[in-house]
């Protein structure tokens, strides 16, 4: 089974270059994800971190990026969604939250800086593809592969790795088996069959069009003391979810 990838790829307009004013994903195209796939002139290179809880925080705050139609593709505009995230962090909010706040723009090689800047790289906020393997090598938390069973195929590909090719990059954000992204604690357990997720902490307040299920793992945020929901992160920024037991439980 193929793995699955997030990256930014084209502005509203469908290209590259100088267009893409206007922040935001307009098509739902310009930042997503989507399963691996080889270019037609290869990549050349994959960056491995050797931090395995950072690659693993740089690849959930890309699957949230990518999930979060208030971030798009820009080639002039390509660090405001950078600037607008870290802002809100400098302000107090954790990376998940600040993503949910933030809106703006990047390209293919400022998402993947700014994803492992979130995650703790010590890494500027600039750079290019054609200078990433070069400045993420010189942090001394990553590996390089150039060798074509890691270059040409998902087999060997790892959570958090960094794919290289001539004028584009990209993240993987599973592994070759396609197993979850681990969510560490604090985190809210889904116990019941389903449960709705809402805007607020009640049946009053409007579903945000995403059920969780059995199983589920949703990062914590804090609790409502008047009612007891949890205030979750979700790929369309916070939401509430109940806080009776039958239904889900709180880990941390």
């Amino acid at each position: 089974m193929a793995v699955t990838i997030g990256h930014a790829v084209m502005d509203e307009n469908g290209g590259i270059g100088v267009d893409g004013a206007i922040a935001g994903d307009q098509t739902g195209k310009e930042i997503a994800t989507r399963k691996f796939y080889v270019r037609t002139n290869g990549w050349h290179t994959v960056l491995r971190c050797k931090d395995k809880s950072m690659a693993e925080r740089a690849a959930r705050y890309m699957r949230l990026i990518c999930d979060n139609r208030n971030y798009g593709y820009s080639q002039p505009n390509r660090w405001t969604g950078y600037k607008s995230i870290e802002s809100y962090i400098r302000a107090g909010s954790t990376a998940e939250m600040a993503i949910s706040k933030g809106k703006g723009d990047f390209d293919c090689s400022s998402l993947v800086v700014s994803c492992y800047i979130f995650a703790g790289l010590n890494h500027a906020p600039s750079g290019y593809t054609g200078s990433i393997v070069k400045s993420f090598m010189q942090t001394g938390k990553f590996e390089k592969f150039t060798d074509s069973k890691h270059t040409n195929s998902d087999n060997y590909a790892q959570v958090g790795d960094v794919y290289v090719g001539n004028g584009h990059t990209m993240m993987v954000l599973t592994n070759g088996s396609e197993e979850p992204i681990t969510v560490k604690p604090p985190y809210v357990l889904v116990k019941g069959g389903s449960v709705i997720i809402r805007t607020g902490a009640g049946t009053i307040y409007p579903k945000i069009g995403i059920t969780a299920h059995r199983g589920d793992k949703l990062p914590y945020l804090e609790t409502d003391e008047d009612t007891g929901w949890y205030w979750i992160e979700t790929p369309r920024g916070r939401g509430c979810i109940t806080g009776k037991p039958q239904y889900t439980e709180l880990v941390k």
